[in-house]
C-alpha cells in the first residue's frame, strides 16, 4: 500500500498532493532476501514513505535512486535523510512523531535550512502535521488509525491484545484470536471495505483493475493469517497496528532502531532522490544502469499492457543477474510469457517470502531476475512487436 503511479501515460494525479502514505507497510526482510543487495549493486527503489529506501541503505549498495511520482513523498524521505545528518537518535524519533516532543519547531528548524525550496516549502505549509508528528499524517495512516481506534480499542481488550505480542507460540495466538478477535469481524470487514478504504483511506481510482471480490474479507484473511500464523512477537508491523505504537525502536523499523543510526548517516549520501514517473525515467535510462529494483505495489493500479510495457523497460534497464521485486494487492500481476526471457520467475522463492510476509496486507510477493543480455532481449522483442 505504497507508492503510486508512475508509468507514462498513467493517470497519477490521485497519487500527488500530500502525504499519502507516512510510514511503509511493505515487510522489509521480504525484499533484503528477495533482492539480496549486495555492495557492488545500484538499486532503483519506489519512495513511498522512504522506510525501505533506508532499510535497503542499510545493505550498503554503491547506489539508492528513490523514485517518486509524488513531491511530498520525496520532501518526507528528504526530511528524514537530513535529520539523519543533523540531529542525534532521540531528536530524530521525536521530529518524525515516534516519541514525545514538546518542540518539534525547533528541531525542524534545525533541520530546514539544509532541504530543498521545494522540500521546505511543503513542510512549511504542512505544519500542523510535522508538529503533530509526521508518522501518522498520511492518508492512508490517518484513515487506518481511526480504523484502529473504533475496532481494537472497542472491541478487543488492552490485555489480549498485549498477550499476543508477547505470546511465544502460534497456538496461544490462535486461542486469543478465536477469543478476543473474531467476535468483531463484521466490523472489521466493514471498516476496511472497499467502500470506506476508497472514500477515506485510499483512492477509488486506486481499485480501477480490481475485479470483484469483498475487499473486507480479503483482508480479513490475510489479518487472521499474520495474528495466527506468523510469531507476532517479532512482528511491528502488526504492533503498530494493534498499538499505535513501537514500544522497542530496537525492534521497530531498521530506520528507526538506535543500533543503526550511525551506519544510516554514513550511508545517507548514496540516496538520490528523483521525482518523475517510473515510465518516463525507464526511458531516459541507458541499458544495465541498475542491478536491483523495489517497485512495491505499483503494477497494482496500471493495466497489464502498461505492466507489460514498464517490465519491457525493467529488463533493459537492469543488468544481466539483476532483480526486481514487487507487490500484489487485490490485482494479480508479473511478467507476463513474451517478456520470459528476459525475466525468470522466481517461483519457489517468491512463494516461500509471501508466507512470510508480516505486513500482512498483501496476497503475494514477486522476485524476478534478468537472465541473458536484456538489452539484445529487449531491442528483439521491440522489433517483433
Amino acid at each position: 500500500m505504497n507508492g503510486g503511479i508512475l508509468s507514462r501515460g498513467s493517470d497519477a494525479s490521485f497519487m500527488t498532493g500530500g502525504i499519502r502514505y507516512s510510514q511503509v507497510w511493505e515487510d522489509h526482510l521480504l525484499l533484503e532476501e528477495g533482492l539480496h543487495v549486495q555492495p557492488e549493486d545500484d538499486v532503483l527503489s519506489v519512495t513511498s514513505a522512504g522506510d525501505n529506501v533506508l532499510a535497503l541503505l542499510l545493505k550498503r549498495p554503491r547506489s539508492i535512486t528513490a523514485l517518486d511520482v509524488n513531491p511530498a513523498q520525496q520532501a518526507l524521505l528528504e526530511l528524514k535523510i537530513a535529520a539523519i545528518r543533523l540531529l542525534d537518535h532521540d531528536d530524530y524519533v521525536a521530529l518524525l512523531g515516534f516519541r514525545p516532543c514538546p518542540d518539534r519547531r525547533r528541531l525542524y528548524n534545525t533541520v530546514r535550512g539544509t532541504l530543498s525550496s521545494q522540500a521546505r516549502a511543503f513542510f512549511d505549509a504542512h505544519e500542523d502535521a510535522l508538529l503533530g508528528g509526521l508518522c501518522d499524517s498520511g492518508r492512508f495512516e490517518s484513515y487506518v488509525k481511526r480504523f484502529a481506534f473504533e475496532y481494537f480499542s472497542r472491541t478487543v481488550p488492552i490485555q489480549a491484545i498485549e498477550q499476543l505480542l508477547a505470546s511465544d507460540s502460534l497456538s496461544e495466538q490462535r486461542r486469543l484470536f478465536d477469543t478476543h478477535f473474531r467476535p468483531a469481524e463484521p466490523l472489521f470487514r466493514k471498516l476496511l471495505g472497499r467502500e470506506a478504504l476508497s472514500r477515506e483511506g485510499r483512492s477509488e481510482a486506486q481499485f480501477r483493475y480490481v475485479g470483484d471480490i469483498d475487499v473486507g474479507e480479503a483482508l480479513w484473511r490475510r489479518f487472521e493469517y499474520a495474528c495466527t500464523a506468523i510469531p507476532a512477537r517479532t512482528n511491528f508491523y502488526l504492533e503498530y497496528l494493534l498499538t499505535w505504537n513501537y514500544k522497542d525502536l530496537e525492534a521497530g523499523p531498521p530506520y528507526l532502531r538506535p543500533s543503526n543510526f550511525e551506519a544510516l548517516r554514513s550511508l545517507v549520501d548514496r540516496v538520490c532522490l528523483v521525482t518523475e514517473e517510473l515510465g518516463e525515467h525507464l526511458a531516459r535510462k541507458g541499458a544495465g544502469v541498475y542491478t536491483k529494483a523495489n517497485l512495491s505495489d505499483v503494477f497494482e493500479y496500471l493495466s497489464a499492457e502498461t505492466t507489460e510495457h514498464l517490465m519491457q523497460a525493467l529488463g533493459r534497464v537492469l543488468r544481466p543477474g539483476g532483480r526486481m521485486a514487487y507487490w500484489n494487492l487485490f490485482v494479480a500481476r508479473e511478467s507476463p510469457a513474451t517478456l520470459r526471457p528476459p525475466f525468470r520467475h522466481l517461483d519457489e522463492l517468491s512463494t516461500r517470502l509471501s508466507q512470510r510476509d508480516r505486513s500482512w496486507f498483501y496476497q503475494a510477493f514477486h522476485v524476478e531476475e534478468v537472465s541473458g543480455d536484456p538489452a539484445a532481449d529487449w531491442a528483439a522483442g521491440t522489433s517483433s512487436s
